[in-house]
């Protein structure tokens, strides 16, 4: 036992920096799987593992010498054996590199079938490392993908040809939420670990104005109709900031009773519904009093708002009992429109409003949420 503490401090030490160091940094992510693997294989697995952690991990990740592949193929490894077999990294004093390992098969291309309908999968794109979301331009024409875990954070498809067109670094930090400007001239990325908003000019990709929430862990972006207001969910801040568009001033910090997430201006611009993951509630803000108003408290946590503005109706998920809510905006009374499959993430609605789309990604990982679970979703 003395040994294996000896380790992890070891491990903590020289790969994660500090026990400060943000868990959403790559190379912490490495670290803990390296720590988890030389301790589950054993006093065999200890010396080339520390020998990776001295001259790997601390020299090649943090230099970014790694591709995500790379990284990739140590947080999915299940043992330090096949850790040393198929990753290719430097593994300790006096050994050589191992192979690369092969590329991966073509990623699959499901159809699905329900109630006589039918959807066809056209492609199955690979991007970068562990993408958070997508969203489409106004226009159609492109897709935008937020990669957390990587760089460049973002990636821009085209959606006639489905090749890259270009790519878009936001310094150390990937991104996690997109969002438009209703003129599709504009696309804003949420930055989790600095808390703020990257302006990013779509015809050039040019990154343009940093928005600091002076808040923690941004996330959810969401435009007013006009395009005037800047809206973005703090995760751990507790409260949504408001930004001046034109200006890029921060106008204020709208305190929330929990965790914030989900957002959506109403076409009157008068009130912002928010999603509060914990408590699972959903809440409507008075934008000119600052007023908070519970719609809705039985959900367990409560994720992401889609809004058929035609109807005046609002889709809501709830990834602790995976409900999805529908709401009449008029009333503000909600009712449960169906329960999706294990962990319900993010929605979406057809152009029509027609159909509603329901991301569900099953039993968690017992390790972390973040590495692959035991089943698809």
């Amino acid at each position: 036992m003395r040994t294996s503490r000896w380790i992890l401090i070891v491990v903590l030490a020289r790969c994660s920096g500090s026990p400060e160091r943000s868990k959403a940094d790559p190379c912490s992510a490495v670290g803990d799987q390296i720590v988890r693997l030389a301790l589950r294989d054993g006093r065999s697995a200890m010396t080339p593992m520390l020998g990776n952690i001295g001259r790997g991990a601390a020299r090649e990740c943090r230099a970014d010498k790694w591709s995500e592949a790379t990284r990739q193929c140590l947080l999915t490894a299940r043992t330090a054996a096949e850790a040393m077999r198929r990753c290719p990294i430097t593994w300790g004093p006096g050994k050589k590199r191992p192979a690369r390992a092969k590329p991966p098969a073509p990623l699959p291309c499901t159809n699905a079938s329900w109630d006589g309908r039918y959807i066809k999968c056209l492609r199955a794109l690979k991007c970068g490392n562990r993408p958070k979301s997508v969203e489409f331009s106004p226009d159609g024409k492109q897709l935008w993908v937020a990669l957390h875990y990587d760089r460049p954070a973002v990636e821009i498809f085209d959606t006639t040809t489905w090749t890259l067109l270009g790519a878009v670094d936001l310094g150390r930090y990937g991104a996690v939420e997109l969002a438009f400007s209703p003129d599709g001239k504009r696309a804003y990325a949420s930055q989790y670990e600095t808390a703020s908003v990257f302006e990013i000019d779509r015809a050039s990709l040019r990154v343009g104005r940093q928005l600091r929430t002076d808040s923690k862990a941004s996330k959810v972006i969401a435009l007013s109709p006009d395009g005037s207001r800047i809206y973005v969910a703090n995760w751990s801040g507790h409260n949504v900031s408001e930004f001046d568009a034109r200006s890029g001033k921060r106008l204020r910090n709208l305190p929330v009773d929990g965790i914030p997430r989900g957002l959506f201006v109403t076409d009157d611009q008068r009130s912002l519904y928010v999603a509060s993951f914990s408590p699972g509630r959903l809440y409507k803000i008075d934008l000119a009093t600052g007023a908070t108003k519970t719609v809705y408290a039985g959900g367990r946590a409560i994720r992401h708002i889609v809004g058929d503005r035609s109807s005046n109706t609002l889709y809501v998920s709830d990834l602790g009992n995976s409900h999805l809510y529908k709401v009449n905006m008029a009333t503000d009374d909600v009712r449960v429109l169906a329960t999706a499959n294990p962990k319900t993430n993010t929605i979406d609605l057809s152009p029509d409003g027609r159909v509603l789309f329901a991301s569900n990604r099953g039993r968690n990982n017992p390790v972390s949420f973040l590495y692959p679970g035991p089943e698809w979703g």
